[in-house]
């Protein structure tokens, strides 16, 4: 993580110039990160194929967000469409019984642009 901290530009509106040995830094990073034991994303040995999350919101946010779209509904699945400052996406929650299974949020476009429909 300490080699990461001087890879980015601090002022915003000034565009990125990444290096080889930064991209390097970054895959030793992930590949790191997605080693540790939390990240292994299994439960009772079952991977989970989809999932996301918001970035830069509260736990509380996501939590509250995710609770209102669990109880509109008794469906299995239910899928909300939103559209948040430049970018739209869909809500998503998978019941499995009377208990909630996944939730995630499935970024559709943003800036106008459209997301490739494998992209979360």
């Amino acid at each position: 993580f300490m080699k990461l901290l001087d890879n980015y530009e601090r002022s915003t509106g000034i565009t990125e110039r990444v290096t080889p040995e930064e991209l390097t830094e970054i895959n030793l990073f992930l590949d790191a990160v997605l080693e540790t034991q939390v990240m292994k994303f299994s439960w009772h040995g079952v991977m989970k194929p989809v999932g996301s999350a918001f970035i830069g919101t509260s736990p509380e946010f996501e939590m509250a967000l995710f609770t209102i779209i669990f109880l509109m509904n008794r469906e299995r699945s239910t899928t909300v469409l939103v559209n948040i400052d430049q970018c739209q996406m869909e809500l998503v929650v998978i019941r499995q019984g009377r208990c909630l299974g996944t939730a995630y949020p499935k970024l559709l476009s943003s800036n106008s642009r459209h997301v490739g429909v494998n992209s979360h």
